[in-house]
């Protein structure tokens, strides 16, 4: 994508990309601390938290990926004056992140997660045994797979939308 132009922004996990989480505890990271948000569905006030860190590898190889790593934590107040976390993720960019703009950050990771996460669900539940990955197929047989799932998902919600039409059809003939 660097190549072509274009930015990245992606979730990242502990477990997944492990080189990256041991460079942060071996640097300083930045962050914004605590700020008072009212959530606007729930009209609660909630408490942000943003971290971040520039210029990490995305794994050990010479030739890896330099991005900047970005955490979001949601926590809200108890009752017994206790906190509890509602919400938590970590992001990678190449995107530049400052204390001005680390909240649209981690927003627009949040964003992009729940359209792939909402896609994929409707795909999964609508009979098209459409999964988050197909793999690394030789010869590119993982995008074939998930091009032809796609259309046939793509052929069935037009179907879905004129098959009054298309009855009237059949049945004048």
């Amino acid at each position: 994508m660097l190549h072509a132009g274009a930015d990245f922004l992606f979730v990242v996990k502990p477990k997944s990309h492990s080189t990256l989480f041991k460079f942060l505890h071996e640097r300083y990271i930045q962050s914004t601390g605590w700020i008072r948000v009212q959530n606007k569905k729930t009209r609660r006030y909630e408490e942000h938290s943003y971290r971040w860190m520039s210029d990490l590898p995305i794994r050990n190889t010479d030739d890896a990926v330099h991005g900047t790593w970005v955490e979001k934590t949601v926590r809200v107040r108890q009752k017994q004056g206790t906190y509890k976390q509602t919400f938590y993720t970590t992001l990678f960019t190449s995107l530049t992140v400052t204390k001005h703009n680390v909240q649209e950050v981690a927003r627009c990771g949040r964003a992009r997660w729940k359209i792939e996460n909402e896609c994929f669900n409707c795909l999964a539940r609508h009979g098209q045994n459409f999964k988050h990955n197909f793999g690394h197929g030789k010869n590119g047989l993982a995008n074939l797979l998930a091009t032809l799932n796609l259309l046939a998902f793509a052929l069935h919600t037009t179907l879905d939308q004129v098959k009054g039409l298309w009855k009237q059809c059949r049945a004048s003939y």
